[in-house]
């Protein structure tokens, strides 16, 4: 029976929600692997738990306890560098829980060499949503990686999409089966769990979501709100549509503290 190779998560509270995730997958995948962006040992715990689980269809659950918060592109680089061998990866949110047959459609759209990503449903201005998706190695061969400037979250979607803007590939925008996201399959009635469940951090949040539309602004113009962008990074030739870079300074004023 064919497998997924990799599921990759990324989490920061909200132990019960992953949970969910987990024991939702009915279909077999080779590893699992946990990002723990906590930073404050909160989870921990609770996460070696469920390092232990048994679970009949997944072959191996990995673990990272990470000494801080490296962001959620950053979690979601470290999945692919951490299975660089793979033909593809599944990137989910923790709060996502799995239909019954979800993951095996998936599956089966992948096996299609000329679909690049599948993504679980369309989004905003018909583009597909990010809050769950597999992504090929070819893609990240001709598009790169996730920029990492946009720490610690938000946006990192919508810069990959811009480097697409002006070179499709076939992508599978949505899947028959849904999938729920918090409570609901509605994201905007029950998505980012994260956020909501830290009102503190809910206000960081807003902030630095301001600041990672200044940055793209920067990278792709303003244009890229109506999907309109810059051909290149930075309205620059030479720089590869693949270019990312890590500023330390522009990190350091977005930092949450953990």
């Amino acid at each position: 029976m064919d497998k997924i190779p990799v599921i990759g998560v990324a989490i920061v509270n909200g132990i019960h929600w992953l949970n969910r995730l987990i024991w939702s997958i009915d279909y077999p995948v080779s590893n699992l692997v946990i990002w723990n962006n906590n930073g404050k040992g909160e989870l921990d715990a609770q996460l070696d738990l469920i390092k232990q689980i048994k679970h009949p269809l997944i072959d191996k659950i990995h673990i990272c306890n990470l000494p801080q918060n490296i962001g959620l592109s950053a979690a979601w680089n470290m999945t692919i560098k951490s299975f660089a061998m793979e033909p593809y990866w599944v990137l989910v949110n923790h709060d996502i829980a799995f239909t019954e047959g979800f993951l095996q459609e998936m599956n089966e759209h992948a096996k299609d060499n000329e679909v690049g990503m599948v993504h679980g449903k369309i989004g905003d201005f018909d583009l597909p949503s990010y809050d769950l998706f597999l992504i090929k190695d070819w893609v990240i061969n001709q598009f790169g990686l996730f920029d990492e400037n946009l720490y610690p979250a938000y946006c990192e979607d919508a810069d990959y999409i811009m480097r697409m803007m002006h070179r499709p590939i076939k992508v599978i925008k949505s899947i028959s089966k849904p999938y729920y996201h918090g409570e609901t399959t509605d994201y905007y009635k029950t998505g980012s769990q994260t956020r909501k469940a830290n009102p503190e951090l809910e206000e960081k949040l807003i902030k630095v979501n301001i600041k990672n539309f200044e940055y793209l602004n920067k990278k792709w113009g303003e244009g890229w709100r109506t999907c309109n962008p810059y051909l290149y990074p930075f309205d620059t030739l030479h720089i590869p549509i693949t270019y990312t870079s890590w500023d330390i300074h522009y990190i350091r004023q977005k930092h949450l503290g953990f």
